[in-house]
C-alpha cells in the first residue's frame, strides 16, 4: 500500500491517495483498515436493507454510490472500491469518508456520532444534531475561545479501559 493516514483513531494504509488528509506513519505499519481499489464480483447473497444505496452480504456492507462507484466494507477491517470509469475521485473519497468508514467503525464496536467536537485541554465538547442544527458554528465558536478542532460532523467515540470515553480526531474541515 502506497499511502499511509490517521483517522478516526484508525491507521489505514490506502492504494487510493486521500489528499484530505496528512500521510503518516505508524510504529510497525500494521493498518487497522485497507483500501483497496478492485473490481468487484457479482455478489450473489445480497439482502436489501431499507436504504436503497446500501445492501447486506453476510455480515459485510455493500454501498453502490451513484456517480461513483461499489464499496464493499469487511469485518471493519477492508473497503473495496470499485470506482466507476467516469466518476470524480473527490465523490469517490467522499464516499469513501462517509458511509464507508463508518460502516467500519460500526463493524468494529466504535460508536460513530453525527456531531462536531472541539478540545478544551484534555476534555472534548461534542456537539450532536441533525443537518442544519449548527453543530459546525457552534464548534467554530469554541474555536474562537480557545478549542481545538477535533472533528466537523463525525465524530468516534471508542471505550477505553476502565470506562473513559475517547474522543478520536477526524477530518479536517469547518468549510
Amino acid at each position: 500500500m502506497p499511502y499511509f493516514y490517521r483517522v478516526h483513531g484508525l491507521n489505514i494504509a490506502s492504494e487510493l491517495e486521500l489528499p484530505e488528509l496528512v500521510q503518516r506513519r505508524w510504529p510497525g505499519n500494521h493498518p487497522d483498515v485497507q483500501v483497496r481499489v478492485a473490481s468487484l464480483p457479482v455478489l450473489a447473497d445480497l439482502r436489501p436493507t431499507s436504504l436503497p444505496f446500501l445492501s447486506a452480504a453476510g455480515e459485510d456492507a455493500l454501498f453502490t454510490m451513484d456517480n461513483a462507484g461499489r464499496y464493499l466494507v469487511r469485518d471493519g477491517r477492508e473497503v473495496l472500491i470499485d470506482i466507476y470509469p467516469a466518476a470524480d475521485l473527490a465523490l469517490v473519497r467522499l464516499f469513501l469518508f462517509g458511509p464507508a468508514l463508518g460502516m467500519i467503525c460500526c463493524q468494529r464496536g466504535l460508536m460513530a456520532l453525527h456531531a462536531s467536537s472541539v478540545a478544551f485541554a484534555d476534555r472534548v465538547v461534542a456537539f450532536a444534531g441533525p443537518q442544519g442544527a449548527g453543530k459546525s458554528t457552534l464548534a467554530a465558536h469554541s474555536l474562537a475561545a480557545g478549542g481545538v478542532l477535533m472533528s466537523d460532523d463525525f465524530l468516534v467515540v471508542s471505550i477505553a479501559d476502565g470506562g473513559t470515553a475517547l474522543a478520536h480526531p477526524g477530518m479536517p474541515s469547518l468549510a
